[in-house]
């Protein structure tokens, strides 16, 4: 289950099972960038319907030859406390903690569930 960022909305399309619907939803208020790098960056976001905050990791690897450069989006829900005091290496580390939405650019978007071994209480 999602983490909630209030009263739980479980019919919003940011949790969806439909990952796309899902990764469009969660990125749909930028609220501030915790990384700004070129190639990667973290930012703060919050679905604009029912305002569940979510940490979205960006990394492109940059192809040196005729190919688009990879790139990769990891967007994982967090509580407002996480979303408040959240900085760039906790906001990477959560990936592997909870279920995370991945998107690869020219690729479907997806779901990944929490390994067990790397949960954290």
């Amino acid at each position: 289950m999602p983490v909630a960022c209030g009263p739980p909305v479980p019919s919003c399309r940011c949790i969806s099972d439909d990952a796309e619907a899902a990764f469009a939803a969660c990125r749909g208020t930028h609220l501030r960038s915790l990384d700004d790098d070129y190639h990667h960056g973290v930012d703060l976001t919050a679905c604009a319907l029912c305002g569940q905050r979510f940490a979205v990791r960006f990394d492109e690897r940059v192809r040196f030859d005729s190919e688009p450069d990879d790139q990769t989006w990891q967007v994982v829900a967090v509580t407002p406390e996480e979303a408040a005091t959240l900085d760039a290496a906790r906001a990477r580390a959560l990936a592997g903690t909870r279920r995370t939405l991945i998107k690869h650019a020219g690729s479907t978007a997806f779901w990944r569930q929490a390994s067990s071994s790397s949960r954290t209480s």
